[in-house]
């Protein structure tokens, strides 16, 4: 066996060489993968998917309105139909983000939270737009909505709309563990 000197001047051997080029290897192996593993940046080019599908959000809104006005909103009053309303959005809004974090799950918790945030300036700046630019409606009026003291539940559905991505994040991590484990138990009790 070769001997070569180390720094401190000792011999070792070969064997050691590689012992130790093998524990270096290890070492830049784990760095390069805790640098795979880390979550990508939050915003950027990622996150316009994400304002694109709040298009299609407004769009169920706009529809559960139109329903709300075509049937139920004639025979109750105004108060029940805005809080059936807001309650039938929230599940079929709530549908539509369960699909998308689904086809498009974000890379992070944070970045769920950072999605719900997104949508969350968006329906409110074009509410407001809606109300006071457009239909010229006073400020008072504008944030009638608002008043949760007086039974409007419209606070309730931009609380939701905020933490549903972050909700259907944090479940498709929590179900798929156990839907797996129900699959591989299912699949050895057949056996």
């Amino acid at each position: 066996m070769r001997k070569t000197l180390s720094p401190r001047g000792r011999g070792r051997g070969e064997g050691d060489l590689q012992k130790a080029d093998k524990a270096q290897f290890s070492a830049q192996f784990a760095i390069e993968a805790d640098s795979l593993a880390r979550p990508k940046p939050e915003g950027g080019p990622a996150l316009v998917r994400y304002v694109l599908a709040w298009v299609p959000m407004l769009m169920i809104a706009i529809a559960n309105g139109a329903l709300r006005q075509a049937t139920f909103g004639k025979v109750m009053p105004e108060l029940r139909a805005h809080q059936l309303s807001t309650l039938i959005g929230s599940v079929a809004i709530g549908l539509f983000i369960w699909l998308v974090v689904r086809a498009w799950p974000p890379s992070s918790g944070r970045q769920a939270l950072l999605i719900g945030l997104v949508w969350l300036i968006l329906t409110v700046a074009f509410e407001f737009f809606m109300g006071l630019v457009l239909a010229q409606r006073p400020l008072a009026q504008a944030l009638h909505d608002y008043n949760v003291l007086a039974g409007r539940v419209w606070v309730f559905f931009l609380i939701w709309l905020t933490l549903a991505p972050w909700v259907f994040f944090r479940l498709r991590g929590a179900v798929q563990p156990a839907v797996r484990w129900i699959v591989l138990r299912s699949d050895s009790a057949r056996r």
